[in-house]
This record gives C-alpha cells, structure tokens and sequence, in this order.
C-alpha cells in the first residue's frame, strides 16, 4: 500500500455466504460466495464459488458458511476479512435500532432504502471497520432467549443439537489447547455469546484464528458418525464454530491481547429473494384478455366468486389472463383457487405479490371501508408493462357477461375508462 499524505482506506472484504439466488448490495467491499458450490445443481453467475482454487466446499452440509470462511482464508487478499450471510447483515451505522429477543433487527426486502438505513454501503463500512481489530454480533443473553442461565443449556434446548457433541469439542478444545479450558468452561458456563458466525477480523487476527479453529472442527468431524443425522444436526459443526468463536475472543482478551473489538447490530431480512417480475403469457396476443384484481386473504372466498362468474360466461375464443395482485394470500388458498379454476382451459390465474412494491409506503386509509389493497392498482403499469391495455375489476362482483366484451371498448385517446359508481 502505497503511502501518502492522505489516510489510506483499508482493503475491506465482507464476504456473503449464499446457498440459494438472493439480492446483494452492490460496492467493492461485499463478495457474495456460492456455498456448497462443487454439489450444487445450479451454480449462481452473479457470485464468486467456494469450490474453486483450495477448498472444503464438499464440506458444506455440515460446516455451513465455513466453508467460504476457507475458501476466503486459502483464496482472498484483504486487509479486513468479514462474514455476513445471504439474509444477514452487519448494520454499519451509529443508529440503534430495535431487536427482537434473538438480537436480531428484522427487516423485510434488501433495496435502495435498507441498504442506506444501515449502512450497506463501502463508504459506511469503512468508516464502521476501520481502526478496529475485531466485530462481532452483539453479545446476546440467554436468559432474554428463553430464560436458559447458560450456553450449555441454551445448546441442550435445541432439539437438533446433542450436549454430547459440545461435549466432545470442549474435550478436543482442552486436549490440543488447555490453556483454553477456563476460557471454555467461563464462555459455555455463562450466557452471553455473539451468534450467527458473523465477524470482521484484521487480516492477522483472521488467520491466526482459522489456524485455530480448522483442526478443532476437522478432529470433531473425523470422529463423529454423521450417518444416521438429520439434516440439521448434521450442521452440527457449524454450530460449534459459533461457540468457539466466543472462547477464542474470551482466550485472547484475558491472555492480553487487548483487541479493539466492536460489536455492530444483526439485521435479518425476512425476503432476500431476487425480485421476481411477472412475464407476459406464451399465448397469442390478439386472443389474450388481461383481468387484474387486488385481494387479500380474507376476500378469498369473493374472489374466486367474481372468477368463476366471470370465466363461465367467457368466450372460448378468447383467453383470459387473470392476475390476482396480493400480499397474504396463503399458499393453501392460492392452490385451492388455481385447482378449482382449472376448469376452464382458456385461463390461466396467477397470484402476484406486491409486497416490494408498496415496501416504504404507509398505506392507510381514513374509510374504514376502504382497504389497502385500493392502492394496489397504482403499481399495475409498473408490474404488467408488457400489457397496453387491461380491465381491473373489484372482487365482490358477479359477472353476468363476457367480459371481452367490455375489453374491446373502444377508449380513443383517453387512458382510463371507469364505470361511475
């Protein structure tokens, strides 16, 4: 690194750990990884993949995101080495915002507006980072979780992991390490610990840790019978690493090492999927009518009402594309609705949630007769531009006509024709 009379940034690497297509903020310092890339049946293009170079990618089923901790490890250069995951983020900013009891902030949808409300960004992760030896999660309280008065029995209460097997590591722990033995029995006899194998390491720290924490795993592995697991109590090692991690910071402080250690919030966004768009149907378009309605659960019953009115008097020359704009309709009820509108073999009926749409906006209403979805029709031209033209009706109606018909009206110059109320 090239020195100047200016403050020279570090070169910070957040790694993302991914096992399924996600959304990713963009910038220099986030790396979005493919776990368990050398068995998946897709690889993802939009990622770097744990199975190329010097790797345990075939690991992955039990050793989890560890196995892009690894690959970072025998792969990356970096002056900071940080580990996030697909749905979980650091927040890099200096405001506090509220947990649930697992410490974690819970957000809906990564987008333009998340990603500034906390920080996602290369310039706030530098300015959070920089200076600092070491970032964890923030130490979270058993007790607060489900009353459990230590790490043991917080272990224990997880009906996917066996005491046995902590057992085991802490064996190994204080076979290769005794010096580490007070450090263990005061991290897993006590009940704060920072969770989720979250972390931002200076690059000397890191190393020294992974130098650590690989032959603990790879002994506990080699000597554990995987076979008759489930498959999450076959992620058994990844779990361990969590509890490790806390006896490795608890080992160094109390020995003097005396790192700078920063504990920045956990945000957990519920719905990291890419956003999906509606496409328009394989169908000819002259033949297609396009009718949107906007429901919610509770309405089901009057949806699928106006539906089949409206499908029992349509013409079998046409098809209809209907397209029911939504948020909580359950899946129970969207499969009960597409099986009994199967009937009618010129329609298709898709569900589509507006959830990312309306992200951000406060929908209220000051009629209590008027529900949130009435403003679902103003995403309509945004979500279906594949369509010039579309009816867009209420679901409490009974159609007593074939509704091409009214499609076919012609509107001259004029945008929107409604019918006065």
């Amino acid at each position: 690194m090239a020195l100047t009379g200016e403050h020279q940034h570090p070169d910070i690497k957040i790694f993302v750990s991914a096992h399924k297509p996600a959304v990713f903020p963009e910038g220099n310092s986030i790396l979005p990884v493919q776990v368990g890339a050398a068995k998946a049946a897709k690889r993802f293009d939009n990622t770097l993949h744990d199975d190329e170079g010097e790797n345990i990618s075939d690991k992955n089923p039990r050793y989890c995101e560890l196995t892009a901790q690894y690959w970072a490890w025998k792969n990356e250069d970096a002056d900071y080495y940080g580990f996030c995951h697909y749905r979980r983020y650091f927040d890099f900013t200096d405001t506090p915002h509220q947990e649930n009891d697992y410490g974690e902030v819970i957000d809906s949808y990564i987008d333009s507006q998340t990603i500034e409300k906390y920080g996602i960004n290369d310039g706030d992760i530098s300015k959070a980072v920089d200076g600092w030896d070491v970032i964890t999660t923030p130490l979270n309280d058993t007790r607060r979780i489900g009353g459990f008065t230590n790490l043991k029995q917080h272990w224990d209460a997880d009906r996917h992991l066996r005491l046995k097997d902590l057992r085991h590591m802490y064996d190994i722990l204080c076979a290769r390490h005794p010096d580490y033995k007070a450090d263990a029995d005061a991290v897993l006899n006590g009940h704060t610990a920072a969770f989720c194998n979250m972390f931002i390491m200076k690059k000397d720290i890191f190393f020294e840790y992974n130098e650590w924490l690989f032959p603990l795993l790879d002994e506990f592995a080699e000597h554990t019978d995987f076979s008759k697991m489930d498959v999450q109590t076959t992620r058994t090692v990844g779990h361990l690493s969590e509890r490790l991690l806390n006896i490795f910071l608890a080992h160094k402080q109390r020995t003097g090492a005396n790192w700078k250690i920063k504990r920045l919030q956990c945000v957990h966004f519920l719905h990291p999927e890419p956003f999906a768009k509606l496409e328009p149907l394989q169908e000819n378009p002259e033949t297609i009518v396009p009718v949107v309605f906007a429901a919610d659960d509770n309405y089901v019953p009057m949806l699928t009402t106006t539906i089949y009115s409206m499908l029992k008097n349509a013409s079998e020359d046409r098809f209809y594309d209907v397209i029911v704009l939504e948020r909580n309709i359950s899946d129970e009820n969207k499969q009960i609705i597409t099986k009994f509108l199967a009937q009618f073999s010129n329609a298709a009926v898709r569900f589509y949630d507006v959830s990312r749409y309306l992200a951000g906006f406060n929908l209220t209403t000051s009629n209590a007769h008027i529900s949130v979805e009435t403003y679902y029709r103003f995403i309509i031209q945004e979500a279906l531009p594949f369509y010039s033209k579309l009816l867009y009706l209420d679901c409490d109606l009974v159609v007593n006509g074939d509704v091409a018909e009214l499609f076919d009206t012609e509107m001259g110059d004029n945008a929107i024709a409604a019918v006065p109320d």
